[in-house]
């Protein structure tokens, strides 16, 4: 995430770019979902959370950045899924 950041991309991603990042990050999201919600996490979610503030922190600074999107959608819908299935 710092790399892109650091070198970030001239180019705006396309809607099918979006759309397609979108769709691959949901998968990884699941994945997060399943080794948080469904296993014995310790410090597990403290890791997802930091690296997902700090994605959508660094996504706010340089919105247009492909993999800063694909890993705030990945890690914000994995932990909130999380959450979501411990609480209910």
């Amino acid at each position: 995430m710092v790399t892109q950041f650091l070198f970030p991309t001239n180019r705006a991603p396309r809607l099918w770019d979006n759309v397609l990042i979108t769709v691959n990050a949901l998968f990884v999201g699941a994945g997060i979902t399943a080794n948080l919600a469904f296993e014995k996490a310790e410090f597990d979610p403290f890791v997802i959370g930091a690296t997902a503030v700090l994605a959508l922190a660094l996504l706010k600074v340089s919105p247009r950045q492909p993999m800063l999107r694909y890993y705030g959608i990945t890690y914000t819908v994995g932990l909130l899924a999380t959450v979501l299935i411990k609480t209910v």
